[in-house]
């Protein structure tokens, strides 16, 4: 029995450029979500047993990481929304896809080294 694969070649359909590149950029925001989490992880396995916590010591970093790491998570899920096959929402512009781009990779590389600071701080 033989199968005939041109059949199933043409019924696939090929990614644009363009949607690649967003797909790619949606896959590395939540890549830096997942990271953070290792970091946070190990920011706990070196205060324990200490008194005080990162809190307490690095407290205006550990909230803005926080609050870069949160908003990093929603910005991402507006990406990802794109890829969704049931929204029948309008795309976002070009301009505002750009953004959100330069907003999440931001916000996310700020949340990682300001754990990483506080990781290698005293």
């Amino acid at each position: 029995m033989e199968c005939d694969y041109t059949s199933v070649r043409s019924n696939t359909k090929s990614m644009s450029p363009d949607s690649a590149a967003n797909l790619f950029n949606v896959i590395c925001a939540w890549s830096l979500l997942v990271l953070y989490n290792v970091t946070v992880l190990l920011l706990r396995l070196k205060y324990t047993g200490k008194e005080q916590t990162p809190f307490e010591t690095h407290g205006l970093l550990m909230k803005t990481s926080i609050v870069a790491y949160f908003t990093t998570g929603m910005l991402s899920l507006i990406m990802f929304r794109n890829y969704l096959p049931f929204t029948n929402r309008k795309p976002l512009s070009p301009a505002a896809s750009l953004f959100l781009k330069f907003v999440v990779i931001f916000l996310g590389v700020l949340a990682h080294l300001l754990l990483l600071m506080v990781l290698v701080a005293g």
